[in-house]
Order: C-alpha cells, then structure tokens, then sequence
C-alpha cells in the first residue's frame, strides 16, 4: 500500500487534477516538502488563468497561502 508521499509524482498530478483551483492553492500548498515539490513542476500549479473569489470565505491561512501562489504566478483574469 502507498501513501501519497511514495507515490510517484505522475499518479499525484492525476490526483490533482481532480481538484479545484481554490483548493489546489489553499489546501495542498506547505503540507510537507514532498508535495511542494510535487507541486512546484504540476502545470497547473505554475499557470494560474483565472481566480473566482466571489461567495469564498477565505481564512487568514488561505489569504496568505493565495498571496503565496500569487507571488510565483501571472493572473490573467479575476472573477467577482
């Protein structure tokens, strides 16, 4: 049996593909070195197109976890 740290980097991009992008940002993001990592070369990760903050209630640790992700990414378009 595999965890989600052994598994290879391929079968954790499938995974993550299931998510939303707001989850992707705000929940996956500095849970362990293994999965930054991972996330560092997920292309979804690295290209964010659109940010639909409308009826989202953001916490403290999701604000800073979206300025994080915002720092490395281009925002091309900001829904409300």
């Amino acid at each position: 049996m595999h965890s989600l740290i052994t598994l290879p980097a391929e079968f954790v991009y499938r995974i993550l593909d299931q998510l939303s992008d707001f989850d992707l940002f705000c929940s996956m993001q500095n849970v362990c070195y293994r999965l930054n990592q991972i996330l560092n070369t997920y292309h979804r990760y690295q290209t964010l197109t659109t940010l639909k903050l409308w009826n989202n209630s953001i916490s403290k640790e999701g604000a800073q976890q979206m300025a994080d992700a915002l720092r490395v990414n281009m925002v091309c378009q900001i829904n409300r």
